[in-house]
């Protein structure tokens, strides 16, 4: 007699990790999240392809978004020769992106919510810049 297994479904790790650590509730997909109307702010840490419209998504379903960074990036369209660093220009790439960038800016402002942008400080320039100051003169700094 063959027994039918259940193939595990992408994601269910997270449904386990949940029950284990008193979570109680989960989701399976995005769109069951934004209609849960107990949550008010979302925090996108998707892949940077996926930010634009997961952003304009989640604040017009109501609800406040903390984007982690990159914020977006030109990840090509389905026109494009691959790879894309080669064949697609620089300055054409940038203007999409700000194309993307202001839609995405509006969808934020018509919706009356907050964005937030997550940034790790510890690789921004001006505190990279900081530390490598203080190493390089800690040895000329009086007490």
């Amino acid at each position: 007699m063959r027994r039918s297994r259940r193939s595990p479904r992408r994601g269910d790790h997270v449904v386990e990790f949940a029950k284990k650590h008193l979570i109680r509730t989960t989701y399976r997909d995005f769109r069951s999240l934004l209609a849960d109307k107990d949550i008010d702010v979302v925090d996108i840490c998707t892949p940077p392809s996926l930010h634009a419209s997961m952003i304009v998504e989640a604040v017009q379903a109501g609800k406040h978004v903390i984007c982690e960074k990159p914020f977006t990036g030109y990840f090509g369209r389905g026109d494009d020769k691959a790879p894309i660093g080669k064949h697609v220009a620089k300055s054409l790439m940038y203007e999409r992106v700000m194309e993307e960038m202001d839609k995405t800016c509006a969808g934020i402002k018509a919706s009356g919510r907050l964005f937030m942008y997550a940034e790790d400080w510890i690789y921004a320039p001006a505190v990279t810049k900081t530390v490598e100051i203080l190493k390089a003169t800690k040895d000329k700094i009086c007490s």
